[in-house]
């Protein structure tokens, strides 16, 4: 078997077959459970009135689209390229209606992260792992936080910095020119 067509088996499936399937990229953490809607009208009787009311119920199967997180000290759930995670075997004609009934949803709006959608399909999988890759950039702001040098890291408005004392114990706090803070507010009492 080519390695190509090992690497395409290789993608998590979501159980689907026949020939109108669509390959998901999430760069979403967690799994995401599709369900495709319908609205039914239910007629309600209360004390002394009676109202119809609107109820959706889910219709047909639903689907699970892997996320990109990984357990610690274990594997990817799904195989990852450029940060998403893909699933393929989602019915093209499922999708496309999740994605009408969908349509407001930050993880499909183009201007919802970064510019880009957290979740896109295409037909085919060497496809969509392309594209997920050429996509790499984005982000879902749902990544782990790095201290160094994350945007959604707060700058220190006071330049505080920490500095270990000699035993390498505690945690003093320094300003910028290196005196101890609360030597320096003892001072100014």
């Amino acid at each position: 078997m080519p390695q190509a067509a090992r690497r395409e088996q290789s993608i998590a499936h979501a159980g689907a077959t026949g020939t109108a399937t669509v390959t998901v990229a999430s760069k979403h953490p967690q799994d995401i459970e599709l369900r495709v809607m319908e609205k039914y009208t239910q007629r309600v009787t209360y004390q002394s009135m009676t109202v119809d009311e609107e109820h959706w119920r889910s219709k047909g199967r639903h689907y699970v689209v892997k996320g990109n997180s990984k357990p610690t000290n274990g594997n990817y759930r799904a195989p990852i390229a450029g940060g998403y995670a893909l699933t393929r075997g989602i019915p093209a004609e499922f999708w496309d209606e999740w994605c009408k009934q969908n349509e407001g949803s930050p993880l499909l709006k183009p201007d919802g992260f970064d510019g880009q959608p957290i979740l896109h399909a295409l037909e085919r999988p060497r496809e969509v792992a392309a594209w997920a890759k050429d996509h790499a950039f984005v982000r879902s702001n749902m990544e782990p936080m790095s201290p160094e040098d994350d945007p959604r890291n707060p700058k220190n408005p006071y330049g505080i910095k920490v500095k270990p004392d000699e035993d390498g114990g505690n945690e003093f706090f320094f300003d910028e020119e290196g005196e101890e803070i609360a030597d320096k507010a003892a001072r100014q009492a």
